[in-house]
């Protein structure tokens, strides 16, 4: 698993759609949603419900989601503990 692949799902979660989820990671959505195709098959999984409203996530995303959250709040911490360390 890629830390990356993640990062997309996880804003694409927290935004709802892929357009949103690019422009909050600035990248194009072609790149957001290419990215979560491939995240869903490497997982065999549907993660996310498509419609015109945007993407709804499905009870396999819910899940996901709460172990992602958890693991990018420690690397945030980590990533905050090195830049801290590059200061001194």
């Amino acid at each position: 698993m890629n830390w990356d692949d993640l990062k997309y799902f996880l804003a694409v979660y927290r935004c709802g759609s892929i357009r949103a989820a690019a422009k909050e990671l600035a990248v194009n959505h072609a790149t957001v949603s290419r990215r979560i195709n491939s995240f869903e098959s490497a997982l065999n999984e549907r993660l996310f419900e498509r419609s015109a409203k945007g993407y709804t996530p499905t009870k396999a995303a819910e899940g996901i989601f709460q172990e992602a959250s958890h693991l990018e709040e420690r690397l945030n911490t980590v990533e905050r503990k090195v830049v801290g360390k590059d200061k001194t």
